[in-house]
């Protein structure tokens, strides 16, 4: 619970000396109290949704290891093959994803060349319009 209580209160102080710093540079005269206002705004919003991480980064492994007590007491070793499934799918999918990604990279890569080699076409295509070389 302190660990917690420290990390929020140095993300806390983290976040008023970065505010601080941006509004009281001499070349920062474009901030009014709006601007001000909505950096609070910004930062209080991102500051309540990293709260809301680590409280469930704590009570998420209670959760786990009592469900896991439940099913094995309940179930016996049996629900020990869907643990191993719900483990492996997670991590066959993050595989399947990286393969993905690169694939769509290389899509990306691919059809903005093309797009590239079509713009440089039409260019030409207008110069020689231009010059009137038909």
């Amino acid at each position: 619970m302190g660990d917690d209580y420290n990390k929020v209160t140095n993300l806390v102080k983290s976040l008023v000396v970065d505010k601080f710093s941006k509004v009281s540079e001499p070349g920062n005269q474009e901030f009014t109290t709006t601007k001000v206002s909505s950096l609070i705004q910004e930062d209080s919003e991102s500051l309540y949704q990293a709260s809301w991480r680590y409280v469930n980064m704590s009570t998420t492994p209670l959760k786990i290891i009592t469900s896991g007590y439940i099913l094995l007491t309940s179930l016996g070793y049996s629900f020990l093959c869907g643990l191993i499934l719900i483990v492996v799918i997670p991590i066959i999918t993050v595989q399947l994803w990286k393969q993905a990604e690169i694939y769509w990279n290389e899509h990306r890569e691919l059809k903005q060349k093309k797009t590239a080699e079509v713009k440089e076409l039409i260019d030409n295509a207008k110069i020689i319009k231009l010059y009137g070389w038909v």
